[in-house]
C-alpha cells in the first residue's frame, strides 16, 4: 500500500518516525569492484504496540495525525486522514484503493471498511 501522506501545514511529504520500531544492529557489504551491495541486520522493536509518529522534514517538526492529509485514491482531492477509508476483506487484506466518503460510496465492493488513521498508527511488516 502507499499513501501519500502530507503535512497540512505546508503540504509537503511527511515521514513515518521509526526510530522506536527498528533498531540496526549492525551492516556489512558485500561485492566486487564492481557492484557492491550492504545490508543491515534489523531487529523489529515495536509491533504497534505504541503508536508510529510522523515527523515534516520541510517544518522540521514532529507531526500530529491530526495535521496529516492524504489523497483519495480515485477522484485525487486531499483530505484530512480521518475522513479517508480503506476496504479490507475477510482476512484483513487491503482491497481496492484509498478513498473519501464520497468515493467510498461509489465504490464499495461490500468488504468491510476500517478508517485510514487506525492503518496509520500501526507497525505492519510483511515477510
Amino acid at each position: 500500500m502507499t499513501v501519500n501522506i502530507i503535512h497540512r501545514k505546508c503540504e509537503n511529504p511527511v515521514y513515518q518516525d521509526l526510530g522506536d520500531v527498528i533498531k540496526i544492529l549492525g551492516t556489512f557489504g558485500l561485492g566486487t569492484r564492481s557492484t557492491k551491495m550492504s545490508l543491515a541486520y534489523l531487529q523489529i522493536i515495536n509491533r504497534g504496540q505504541r503508536p508510529i509518529s510522523y515527523y515534516c522534514v520541510n517544518c522540521a517538526t514532529p507531526v500530529k495525525i491530526e495535521d496529516l492529509n492524504g489523497y483519495c485514491g480515485f477522484c485525487g482531492s486531499s483530505f484530512p486522514v480521518e475522513k479517508l477509508f480503506r476496504q479490507v476483506n475477510e482476512t484483513g487484506k487491503p482491497v481496492g484503493d484509498i478513498s473519501c466518503l464520497s468515493c467510498l460510496e461509489k465504490y464499495r465492493t461490500g468488504d468491510e471498511v476500517i478508517p485510514l488513521t487506525s492503518i496509520l498508527t500501526k507497525v505492519y511488516i510483511q515477510g
